[in-house]
């Protein structure tokens, strides 16, 4: 639904200008990369600069869209809160993430 400014099988959820506002940094600096809820992840796209929206649950579940395709993902986990791994999955995930806006980015040139 926010992949398609708000509307899904035809019916309008939000508003467009809704779903234009969380490509917006609503921090009061206007430059710490958040939005209404969403992070704005760094890109080697320098003409979309808000072009991926990232949000991140506490047990490891996040989800990813890239705007300007039009395409995302959800990671689903069962990671426990009481573990004590969290440097070790954030290095993986980020991980994850690099390469998937890597191919997504190399993907355009071609």
């Amino acid at each position: 639904m926010l992949l398609n400014d708000g509307e899904l099988d035809g019916v309008r959820l939000l508003k467009k200008e809704t779903v234009e506002k969380l490509k917006q940094d609503w921090t009061p600096t206007g430059n710490l990369n958040r939005s209404l809820g969403w992070d704005f992840l760094s890109s080697g796209d320098k003409s979309h600069p808000k072009r991926y929206l990232f949000h991140s649950g506490f047990t490891g579940t996040f989800i990813f869209l890239d705007m300007i395709k039009k395409e995302g993902f959800v990671f689903l986990s069962n990671r426990l809160h009481l573990q004590n791994d969290t440097p070790h999955y954030l290095k993986r995930r980020n991980e994850l993430l690099d390469v998937y806006i890597r191919e997504l980015e190399e993907g355009q040139t071609n």
